[in-house]
């Protein structure tokens, strides 16, 4: 498959290109794509209360409240996923992070978008904020015991993995 051509169809929250794609059987096809940043995502766990510390924030592609873990794209150009990660829990938790463990890294759905996403999994133990997000984000925090955690029935693709990752360690 060879790249035609590649424009910016849509220019606004979201940034949507339209791609022209060349098959080896000669054919020219139309793709549309979602540019996304890339982003992280941590399942943060609070060494000192034997918690783990999700949060509830309502999402516009369900028009609802979903609860999940830490997530955040990366906002500063050239910016680390590890530095993300740590700024992402921080405003949302309010909590440094002690210690990391990336779980993977993956596209979140390449049919549609560029958005590529690191996992990881965090321990904290020092709240030095008061979290709940930044700019105008309204984000509840949530704090549950591996018990609710793993009984928790999530619709969210990286609370499912990030939950998935805490029984393989069981």
């Amino acid at each position: 498959m060879k790249l035609v051509d590649k424009k910016r169809s849509y220019d606004g929250y979201l940034k949507i290109d339209t791609l022209s794609v060349q098959y080896e059987s000669g054919n020219v096809h139309s793709r549309e794509v979602m540019n996304k940043d890339n982003a992280v995502c941590a399942l943060v766990y609070d060494k000192n209360i034997d918690r783990y510390i999700l949060v509830k924030q309502w999402r516009p592609a369900s028009e609802d409240y979903i609860t999940e873990v830490v997530a955040g794209t990366l906002d500063i150009e050239n910016e680390d996923p590890l530095d993300a990660l740590k700024r992402e829990v921080l405003e949302e938790t309010g909590y440094l992070v002690d210690s990391t463990e990336l779980i993977g890294s993956c596209f979140v759905s390449p049919g549609c978008t560029t958005e590529f996403l690191s996992v990881f999994y965090c321990e904290v133990s020092n709240k030095v904020e008061s979290g709940g997000g930044v700019h105008d984000e309204d984000i509840e925090i949530i704090y549950l015991t591996k018990e609710e955690l793993l009984k928790l029935k999530s619709n969210d693709m990286k609370t499912l993995l990030s939950i998935m990752y805490i029984k393989t360690k069981l």
